[in-house]
Formats: C-alpha cells, structure tokens, sequence
C-alpha cells in the first residue's frame, strides 16, 4: 500500500506518522496516527540517501509499505478477526515540511 503524511517520530527500527491520503488498500487508515516498522532492506530518500535519523518531524513522507490483507469480512456469530501484524515500510520517501511564507498570510490593500 502506499501511504502519504507527515513525520511524527522515529527511532530503532520503526516510525510513527500521520496518514493524511493513501491508495485504495490503505483508506481504512487515512486521519490516524500510524506505526510503521523498518528493516535492514528498508530504502530511505530524504534529499538523496538517508537513514530513518535523518527524518525530522513534520517532514511530508511518502510510504510504500507491506502488510497483511484484512478479511472482507466474518459470518454472523464469529469473534472479528485481530488487527493485521505491523505495517514493513519498503521505501520511505521524505521532503522537508513547507515553510510559510509571512508575506502570503496578510492580505494586500
């Protein structure tokens, strides 16, 4: 799934980020605070080559991610199935947070 936001925090081997858009697989989790695990095989870009340190927070990231598919649904009766395991981030794509511009904020007589 492909997932797009903003940093939180990060650190070892995960990261937590606000999920603001996703493709269709991931549109249960759009408006939510995510974990994120990563691995040795995990691909950082952050301005060129990066590691998970590099990231700060507020920084707009774009997620390509693995995870298990949740089941359509259960028969009637049946316990709901627990929650897929941990996201395994693939490649994880980061800009710096846009900075604002003073001048665009007041308007002009």
């Amino acid at each position: 799934m492909i997932l797009k936001g903003t940093f939180v925090s990060g650190g070892g081997t995960s990261f937590t980020m606000d999920v603001t858009r996703s493709n269709f697989h991931g549109r249960d989790l759009v408006d939510s605070s995510l974990a994120v695990t990563v691995d040795d095989k995990t691909k950082f870009r952050r301005n060129g080559h990066a590691e998970l340190a590099d990231f700060k927070a507020g920084d707009r990231l774009n997620v390509q991610a693995r995870a298990c598919k949740k089941p359509k649904s259960t028969a009637q009766g049946e316990a709901p199935v627990a929650e897929p395991a941990a996201m395994l981030a693939k490649r994880v794509t980061g800009h710096p947070a846009k900075a604002s511009d003073p001048t665009t904020t007041a308007p002009t007589p």
